[in-house]
């Protein structure tokens, strides 16, 4: 094991942020090495174009790098991070409306979506807000105070908005199943 992969591996988040936070620019590439492939994913999964993932990966990164002052001690990094993510996210689909069309690229969806379309079809016609919880959710295996952190709102809200998003993803299910 390389230096690199020793420190991407053991070394905390926060003696990392500390690091980049005192100067040490390229220890912010940790950070990228570490979650660079979970926010893709996530994108990948909101949208399903690939280019379009990549970029908004990049975006939300450097986005992270500037305002890295503001990430507040002692709090989680992911957390903190998909917030930036989930934003730029919600700035893609208004800036993209034909996104909500189900305007959809089938070579770009992701290895797990492709072993059942209808799930993913269903997913991406429901509303963005319970798309995004969802994700957050279960393919990104945030706990209820990672998403509360996140979204900005109590736990409890979490828990509504999950079961309520859950039931809208399971009737767009059967509405494609009728038809």
């Amino acid at each position: 094991m390389c230096i690199w992969e020793w420190k991407v591996k053991y070394i905390e988040d926060r003696e990392v942020i500390k690091r980049v936070k005192n100067g040490d620019k390229e220890a912010f590439g940790i950070l990228v090495e570490r979650y660079g492939d979970k926010v893709f994913t996530y994108f990948m999964k909101l949208i399903g174009d690939r280019e379009e993932a990549e970029d908004l990966t990049s975006e939300v990164f450097l986005k992270a790098f500037k305002k890295i002052e503001s990430f507040r001690d002692g709090k989680d990094f992911l957390p903190w991070l998909f917030r930036i993510a989930r934003n730029e996210g919600i700035n893609y689909m208004s800036r993209n409306k034909k996104l909500t069309n189900l305007n959809l690229d089938t070579s770009s969806i992701s290895v797990e979506f492709e072993r059942d379309f209808a799930l993913y079809e269903a997913l991406l016609s429901i509303p963005v807000k319970d798309r995004d919880i969802i994700l957050l959710f279960y393919t990104e295996n945030l706990s209820y105070k990672e998403i509360s952190e996140v979204l900005g709102i109590p736990v409890n809200l979490v828990k509504v908005r999950l079961y309520r998003a859950k039931k809208k993803l399971k009737e767009a299910l059967e509405v494609r199943n009728e038809g």
